[in-house]
Order: structure tokens, then sequence, then C-alpha cells
């Protein structure tokens, strides 16, 4: 069964209104803030677990060990970071056979390429969620939407919630505040989430994916392209991060940042951990991440001039 709204989060909290709710839900620690604030919103219980260091998804390892904890009733979303592409479904589905404490699963692929063939999904992930608002791979500027298990065919709904427009970037300006200081974050903003569905009909939103991603993977194929030619090999991710942003790993990342941004050019440092700041855990993986990582724009904001110049600024960087 497909859901729609105009945002991920709206279908996100729809989502966790309608299930029967866990003790906790585990999280990646790298998790984009406004998943954790949807959480907050929906009065669910989380709690935040380091990444891996190979696919810097959540530490299945770390989540087996939690689950062992007999007495509490799990839930889990699976952040795919960067768009990951490795194949994980396998590795999920084996651990919600062999937990019976693992209830829910949700597989959170909003940077990933959106899929439109049900046949691919399987029944033991309770949701697939992708988006195409800003920044996604699909960028139309709204919508969101997820595939869902038979189970919850008729018990998801969508509730009506008041929202103002301008709570949302109070919000968005609280967490940089909170994420930049390395501060504990006060949830105290009701109104943020907004209520709108699809302004077009799910057919014509699913044909507009269907055009648009032909072009978003050419334009991310060419960029790339010139990433790999002027950036030095052994400060790439790994190609199975780079359908989303090409992204590398520094040890002077913010002279990196600074020279490109100083040149008039720009590029993105996502994720930070939210331990810390959501929770009064820690997770050192995300956090060595963070401190490296430099995502470089292969989207339609950017051109092959564009590129050229910010590779070549990361690779004179890269010598000093």
């Amino acid at each position: 069964m497909w859901v729609s709204a105009n945002r991920a989060s709206r279908v996100l909290y729809n989502f966790l209104l309608s299930i029967e709710k866990p003790d906790v839900f585990l999280v990646p620690a790298n998790v984009c803030p406004i998943v954790l604030a949807t959480f907050l919103k929906a009065k669910v219980s989380f709690r935040l677990v380091d990444i891996d260091q190979d696919s810097l998804c959540i530490d299945l390892i770390a989540v087996k060990d939690i689950l062992s904890d007999s007495n509490t009733t799990f839930g889990l979303i699976f952040v795919r970071t960067f768009g990951h592409t490795g194949n994980c479904e396998a590795d999920i589905v084996s651990m919600k056979s062999q937990y019976s404490n693992l209830k829910v699963i949700i597989d959170d692929r909003c940077l990933g390429i959106p899929e439109l063939d049900q046949t691919r999904f399987s029944e033991e992930i309770d949701m697939t969620l992708f988006s195409t608002g800003y920044s996604k791979f699909v960028e139309l500027g709204y919508g969101g939407f997820a595939w869902l298990s038979e189970k919850y065919h008729s018990r998801y709904h969508s509730p009506q919630i008041d929202y103002i427009e301008d709570a949302h970037e109070i919000l968005v300006r609280k967490f940089n505040h909170a994420i930049q200081g390395r501060t504990p974050f006060n949830y105290d903003i009701e109104n943020w989430l907004d209520d709108r569905d699809l302004p077009i009909s799910l057919e014509s939103y699913f044909s507009k994916i269907k055009s648009e991603t032909p072009a978003s993977l050419k334009q991310k194929s060419t960029l790339n392209a010139i990433y790999r030619q002027a950036v030095p090999q052994e400060l790439w991710l790994g190609e199975e991060f780079n359908l989303w942003r090409f992204s590398i790993l520094v040890s002077n990342k913010q002279a990196v940042l600074d020279s490109i941004f100083s040149a008039g050019e720009f590029a993105s440092s996502h994720y930070a951990s939210m331990a810390g700041i959501f929770d009064d855990t820690t997770a050192p993986v995300a956090e060595s991440i963070h401190s490296q990582i430099v995502n470089l724009f292969n989207d339609y904001r950017f051109t092959e001039a564009k590129a050229k110049r910010v590779a070549g600024i990361v690779k004179k960087e890269a010598k000093k």
C-alpha cells in the first residue's frame, strides 16, 4: 500500500501514530534531526545508536546486543546514510525473525533513488520511506511517500494537526544552534509539522518521479566523473555513498570548506551526531566521520565548471 504527504516527515509521523508503539525505537546517531523531532511530536521514545564504520548506517551488531534485552520491545529505523546503496535488507529482516522483541522496522531511503516497484519490498519491512523534497535525489520541492506492509494497510491514518510554516524555520534554527554548540536540544515547538497533502494526484506524482530520475542520474554521473578525475582517490568515501552527493573524508575539513566558500562555491557537511544533543549517549564513530566529512554537490545547482573549480580546491587543500 502506498501512502503519501507533502513531506516525508508527515508520512513518518502518521505511521508512528498508527502502530502499536514499542517501548523504544533504535535510531542511528547520525540521523537528520527532523526525524527525531518527528518522534518527539509523535511521543515515541527513542535511543540513539552509533553507526558502523563501513556502511555508516546504524551499527547492527550494537543493535543485536540491545535486542538481547528481552524485557523491552523495540522498533528500528534503518537510515541509508547518504543514500547508501548496499544491500542491507537481508540483515535487517533476519533480525526480526531472530529477536521476537523487534516489533517494527522502518527503512528510511529518503536520500536514495525513489523506488516505485512494489514487488521489490519485503513484507518484513513495515515501512519503506522516500522523499522528493529539498536536496533529495529527485528534487520536486515537495513530497514524501512510503510503501507499507500489509498488516498496516487498515491501521495507517493521517490525523488533522496544526501547522504554522514559520514554526518549522524556528525549529531548524534551534537545531543548528544546538548542533553548533553541542548543547542539549529542548523540544518546545509543536506546530512545525507540515499538514498538507501532495499538491497533485499520486499517479501524477509518480509520473513526475519517473520522468525526473534519468536526468538526475545523468547529472550526478557527469559531475561525479569530474570529482573522480580530480579529487585524490584516498579521499573518496566510497561509490556506495555517491548517489546523493560525492562525499569525501579530509583531515582539514574546515580549511576545505572555508576555501570552497571563499571561492564563491559551496559544499555541505552532513550529518552531525545527535548523541549528546537529543540524549546523553555518545557515538564516537558518527562523531569521527562528521569531523572529516565534506559533501560535494552533484545536482542541478552545480555545473561542470563549478564542479571542476571545487575539485581543484579540494585537491589543492589535500596537498596541505
